[in-house]
This record gives structure tokens, sequence and C-alpha cells, in this order.
């Protein structure tokens, strides 16, 4: 899908420019803006900036910091009330996705005197790497009776349950134990910058992207986890272009 996209970017990009005189246009030597964005496995940072190559085509580096999400953590409620805290049943890690990747940007409706939204559409491929947190969890360890104390531990189905987890242990537990795994980005992206000034980026930006590694990224214990990865993203870049006179 994502390569289609790509091919049919490169095919049918100049007819936005078949109505369009060159000296009608503003055409800026550069981007660079940042935001955040909602993904269907997450939420994140993002970075873009692109460079004139030609008349229609910029080249462009995209790079961003996020997190992912299995879509079936759940969070629940402790049995231990007020004593406990919420927790996702099952989750082995936390994980965020550091991506930085280059390719190609075209732009399909650029600024003019007429419309003041510039559309751009791009490919940008390149490494990731995942960093793996445990995460951990506050477990009732009966001593006597009901007698008992908090002690941290990874979830293991073999002994944890509903009954003796107490909740969410407190979040920066378990960086000094944190993995990598490296891995492979393929993003398409569009832009709809909706300012009326040819200095400023104010964009709706949205995409898709596929992400590989080399095995299946341990998020949960019991779940199938996967080695392939499909999400889509929305959010909102703000920045800065640099001027260009028109042609």
């Amino acid at each position: 899908m994502i390569w289609t996209l790509g091919i049919w970017m490169a095919a049918t990009a100049p007819w936005a420019f078949g109505q369009t005189h060159e000296s009608d246009f503003f055409r800026p030597k550069g981007t660079f803006s940042t935001g955040g964005s909602l993904y269907t496995n997450g939420w994140g940072l993002d970075v873009l900036t692109t460079g004139k190559v030609g008349n229609q085509t910029d080249w462009a580096a995209a790079f961003s910091l996020t997190t992912q999400k299995d879509p079936r953590e759940t969070r629940v409620e402790s049995l231990f009330g007020e004593q406990g805290r919420r927790y996702i049943f099952d989750k082995q890690n936390v994980v965020f996705v550091l991506y930085a990747g280059a390719g190609v940007e075209r732009i399909f409706q650029p600024l003019t005197a007429v419309s003041k939204l510039t559309i751009r559409a791009g490919v940008t491929a390149g490494p990731l790497i995942a960093f793996l947190k445990p995460y951990y969890l506050e477990i009732f360890r009966q001593i006597t009776g009901n007698e008992g104390i908090r002690q941290l531990s990874l979830y293991d189905p073999a002994v944890h349950n509903y009954g003796n987890i107490i909740g969410e242990a407190e979040f920066f537990n378990g960086f000094d134990k944190m993995r990598l795994m490296a891995g492979f980005r393929v993003r398409a992206h569009a832009t709809f910058n909706f300012t009326t000034s040819d200095i400023f980026v104010r964009a709706l930006y949205l995409g898709v992207q596929a992400d590989a590694y080399p095995r299946p990224l341990p998020i949960m214990t019991q779940y199938p986890n996967h080695a392939f990865m499909v999400a889509g993203f929305i959010g909102v870049q703000i920045g800065s272009a640099w001027a260009e006179k028109p042609f």
C-alpha cells in the first residue's frame, strides 16, 4: 500500500502545476516543523524538515519518538481498592520507538494568491530503535494469614493473578534494565498547511507507516507479539519556511 502510494505520487504530481504558472506561486527553499501526533498504537512527537530539489520535489527527513502499544492492552481496577492502582494485565514491556528516516516529498497544491492551502505528500524510510523498559507490578506477598508485604515484580502468569496484583509500580522502575531492538520503518505522509503566511507552517500531518523487526516485539507476556506492525497517525505540525522569491 505504501509503495503504491509512492509510485502514484511520482506519476501524478505534475497535474498540480498544470494550470498554474510558476510566477504565480510561492516556492520555499525548505521547511522545518515539529508537533504531536496520535497513532493507532500510541502517541508521540514528530519532526519534519524538507529542502528544495526541483520545482515540484523536495527531499524530506522525518524524526519521531513515540510510544508503542499493543491493541489488547486494557487497564483494570485493582482488587485492593484505595491501597492499589490500576494496571495493565499481561504486559511485559513499555516500549518507546525512536525513528529517523529520509525520502522525497512532492507539492500537490502550492501556496498562491488564490489558494491559501499548501498540500504536500511524501514517503520516508529509515532505521528505528525500540527501547524496551520492563513493566513492573506491585505484588502482595503473603507471609502469615492476611498479613503480607508489597513486592516489585514482573508479571508471571504462573503465580500472578487478579487476587495478588496490587497495581502498577512507579513508572521509573525498570529504566536500569532497559533493552534495545533495532528495526526498519517505511512511512507515507501528507501535510495540509492552512497558514496564509509564506514563512510559517501550521499543518495537519497524517499518514500510515509499517514497522519491521527481526523478531516479535515483546510487549505482552502470553498474547502473541508481532515483528511486523502497521499504524496510522494524525497530528499537528508548527514551524517555519525559508522564503524564496517567486519565479
